[in-house]
């Protein structure tokens, strides 16, 4: 117990007692974190420190992907789909250090989390209404 980072007990728990749809804010917050950082080390040529913020960010994208139930219907298999796009797209920027893809898919992060906010905040409005955002399973 003693030596352990109090800020890192405080993020697991966090993490932990979070539902389902501040999880998804988090992984949104997480990946865009890791592009913003990824590009500033392409720029400043440091490429080693790039890839590992790029797979971060692929990571991420991966467990959006893993996290939804397409069994939910059409909303959750098109998003399988841009999640898959997006997974592709950091690799190809991952690859060939391309800042514009970055850019681009951040554009589509901050939507899609600015999306899912408001998604989430309506459902939350409505009384008596449970609703999961964007077909997003309950096995994260």
């Amino acid at each position: 117990m003693y030596g352990q980072n109090p800020y890192n007990n405080y993020k697991e728990t966090q993490i932990k007692t979070a539902s389902s749809e501040k999880l998804l804010l988090m992984l949104f917050d997480g990946g865009l974190k890791f592009l913003k950082q990824a590009k500033e080390h392409i720029n400043k040529k440091e490429m080693k420190d790039a890839n590992y913020k790029l797979k971060r960010a692929q990571a991420i994208v991966t467990e959006l992907m893993n996290s939804l139930d397409t069994k939910q219907g059409e909303v959750a298999t098109n998003l399988l789909r841009l999640y898959d796009f997006m997974l592709n797209e950091l690799v190809q920027a991952n690859i060939k250090k391309d800042t514009e893809k970055i850019d681009y898919v951040m554009k589509m992060m901050r939507e899609m989390r600015q999306t899912f906010d408001e998604a989430s905040k309506k459902a939350g409005a409505s009384k008596g209404v449970k609703t999961q955002a964007g077909g997003i399973s309950g096995k994260a």
